[in-house]
């Protein structure tokens, strides 16, 4: 059996990304529950980085602009980025990257 620890990041706490809860998977947690893996109250998982990792991310590497791509929540990078341009391209809009 395999057993997965909790981590420091709750299910519940929001993210740009969101969060991909078992109950909203069911073949994905009846394949888990087959395979005999046990979660643990409070589990997560995602391949999203948090909006704390993306933030620490832009500020150590420091780009003059950043685009943001394959996100549902583009505004929020323009309210949240500091020191860095934010391009939010209307649909269809071509930009020029250098």
């Amino acid at each position: 059996m395999t057993r997965v620890e909790p981590t420091s990041t709750p299910a519940a706490k929001p993210t740009p990304g969101g969060v991909l809860r078992l109950q909203e998977a069911p073949l994905l947690a009846g394949t888990l529950r087959h395979e005999e893996v046990e979660f643990e109250p409070g589990f997560h998982a995602s391949g999203h980085a948090t909006p704390e990792e993306l933030l620490q991310a832009i500020e150590r590497i420091g780009p003059k602009e950043v685009l943001p791509v394959h996100t549902e929540h583009r505004e929020w990078f323009q309210r949240e980025v500091k020191g860095a341009g934010v391009l939010l391209p209307k649909e269809g809009e071509q930009i020029q990257l250098a």
